[in-house]
């Protein structure tokens, strides 16, 4: 795809900058697959041939792709959508990409064993809703029933288990569930479990609404284009 007279690192540029375009484009604005597909038929082929065309050109041609959708119109979807039923796939890539950040944020490496068995696994099996889809557990009874069916899918109720931990989690009050957490070994747990390093005794309207306020601003940062 890359001419051999890029290197490395300008390579390295050119395909965050497509993955950047293309999942804000297919991931968070949801466009179908024959989206601006003559404009990325046209940067492939300037990208490969055009031996005049500098770095900066090449970003421009692929950012460009994206032009018609900016970055802080798409994270306005993640307010909006039942992020369980309807964005599995494509929450599971969100979340990827957010643990990576996290963990270089804190020198961890990234647990590809427990990734391997996620992207393995059924999405139904590997999502996880906080506070949970039965609310009958004593331990939920300070969220209304209106509130629950407005706050159960939002993106800021949402995480990623292994299989067996998020059966092991299932519906149980918050207490529990902060255990299951707990024995993942996965970096975006750690701001459900605690907040500012102070271990939480509740998950409510506002734990859920600050965390997908942080998972914006991520995705905002995330797939912005490169400056250049």
């Amino acid at each position: 795809m890359l001419r051999k007279d890029l290197r490395e690192e300008e390579r390295d540029r050119l395909l965050e900058q497509w993955e950047r375009t293309s999942f804000k484009i297919f991931g968070l604005f949801r466009k179908d697959a024959r989206t601006k597909v003559g404009e990325y038929v046209r940067a492939a082929k300037k990208i490969r041939k055009d031996v005049n065309a500098n770095v900066d050109d090449l970003l421009n041609s692929i950012s460009g792709i994206g032009s018609d959708f900016p970055v802080e119109t798409a994270v306005e979807e993640l307010n909006k959508h039942d992020f369980y039923s309807d964005w599995q796939k494509e929450l599971r890539y969100f979340f990827f990409r957010y643990e990576e950040y996290l963990s270089k944020m804190n020198g961890t490496q990234l647990n590809q064993v427990l990734w391997n068995e996620i992207w393995e696994s059924n999405p139904n099996n590997t999502i996880e809703p906080i506070l949970p889809q039965d609310k009958s557990n004593s331990g939920w009874s300070h969220i209304a029933e209106t509130k629950h069916k407005e706050l159960l899918h939002s993106i800021g109720n949402l995480c990623l288990l292994s299989p067996s931990l998020n059966s092991e989690a299932s519906n149980n009050c918050f207490e529990d569930k902060k255990e299951v957490y707990k024995k993942a070994n996965l970096m975006h747990l750690k701001d459900i479990v605690s907040d500012n390093g102070i271990e939480r005794n509740v998950w409510n309207e506002d734990a859920i609404n600050n965390r997908r306020e942080r998972l914006i601003q991520f995705a905002i940062d995330q797939w912005q284009d490169l400056q250049q």
